[in-house]
């Protein structure tokens, strides 16, 4: 029998490595389901720091891993996280899409819209570590108007604010 020569050995090694690391990014960017109910949600009027309701906020998407952004001729790339669904607000449903920074791995920012996406939203949308959720209303109905949750008192608003804006002056 045969000796393989070195070179044959560096072409397997790097070939297995190459199919491990294909394969693993692969299984990685398998879309992951989100079912969350946030119970405890307030809609409220921070600019006059009253609260003017408690409501439930139901979210079912997915959770995509593993998208690439960047550049690979300035040394850019990295990797960032999508989560797109459909979210149901004090008894309606909307779209939303969210998406993290090039370092982030908790905190997305997005926007919630009723038609297609092509419109104007009728919230921006912040999310912290799938836990925490703040929706600044920008459309017609919500103008004015911010859903945090979880939430019961204006001071687990500004808890939760802190979080996803990352202002500790707050």
């Amino acid at each position: 029998m045969k000796k393989l020569s070195k070179r044959m050995y560096i072409l397997i090694i790097t070939i297995t490595i190459t199919l491990g690391i294909s394969i693993g990014l692969n299984i990685y960017r398998i879309p992951i389901e989100i079912n969350k109910t946030f119970n405890k949600a307030t809609i409220m009027e921070p600019s006059k720091d009253k609260i003017i309701k408690n409501t439930t906020i139901k979210i079912n998407a997915k959770l995509h891993r593993g998208i690439i952004r960047g550049s690979i001729l300035d040394f850019d790339i990295h990797l960032i996280q999508k989560l797109e669904g459909t979210i149901l607000i004090d008894g309606k449903e909307y779209n939303f899409h969210a998406l993290t920074g090039p370092s982030e791995t908790k905190r997305m920012l997005g926007g919630v819209y009723r038609d297609n996406g092509m419109g104007s939203d009728d919230f921006m949308l912040g999310i912290y570590d799938l836990e925490s959720i703040l929706l600044v209303g920008t459309g017609k109905e919500w103008q004015g108007r911010h859903i945090v949750a979880p939430s019961q008192r204006a001071k687990d608003y500004k808890n939760i604010l802190k979080k996803i804006i990352r202002n500790d002056k707050l």
